[in-house]
């Protein structure tokens, strides 16, 4: 696995937490020091992933048609540190650093 230390204490908030992609992302974020939250409309996938990354995840049980719970999402991550990275995997995938 590579190492990126610009990973290194920041935190990344991504939608469509149950896909594949987000999973493989999730993990290499934390592995290099960072912190995720996950969001999707599904918690099975997400939860597994939860619990390898330890303390370093947060779940939110997301709808990203729904302003309350993109609120809800954004809130959670607020409440764990600023956000650095958002990623978005809902029909298309887009990465952003803010």
């Amino acid at each position: 696995m590579a190492f990126y230390p610009e990973f290194d204490g920041k935190i990344l908030v991504a939608t469509g937490g149950a896909s594949l992609i987000v999973e493989a992302l999730a993990r290499q974020f934390v592995a290099n020091g960072g912190s995720v939250v996950l969001g999707d409309l599904t918690t099975d996938h997400a939860h597994g992933v939860l619990s390898d990354v330890g303390d370093a995840g947060r779940f939110v049980r997301t709808d990203v048609t729904s302003d309350a719970d993109l609120d809800a999402l954004l809130a959670t991550t607020a409440a764990c540190a600023t956000l650095s990275s958002r990623f978005s995997c809902c029909n298309s995938c887009t990465v952003a650093a803010t």
